[in-house]
């Protein structure tokens, strides 16, 4: 996986409480535990770390269904 990817997943990780456990990039993260709350949280950490802003229309679950698809979603914010 490239470096966005290792940055996502790393702040998916630490928002979930998870740790050294191997996240699945395609697994759906209400598997391991996102709830629109902690997608809030993930969505605040991800702003601050990267610069970027995600706009209304992004903030909805299927942005944040797996870590992939938010990758997705922030790469098209940095670029």
């Amino acid at each position: 996986m490239d470096k966005l990817y290792e940055i996502v997943a790393g702040l998916v990780k630490k928002c979930l409480g998870m740790d050294a456990e191997e996240l699945d990039p395609d697994a759906d993260l209400s598997v391991y535990g996102l709830t629109s709350l902690r997608m809030v949280e993930l969505m605040t950490e991800l702003e601050e770390r990267l610069s970027i802003e995600f706009p209304d229309e992004m903030i909805e679950p299927g942005t944040f269904r797996t870590a992939r698809s938010l990758t997705d979603s922030v790469r098209s914010l940095v670029s």
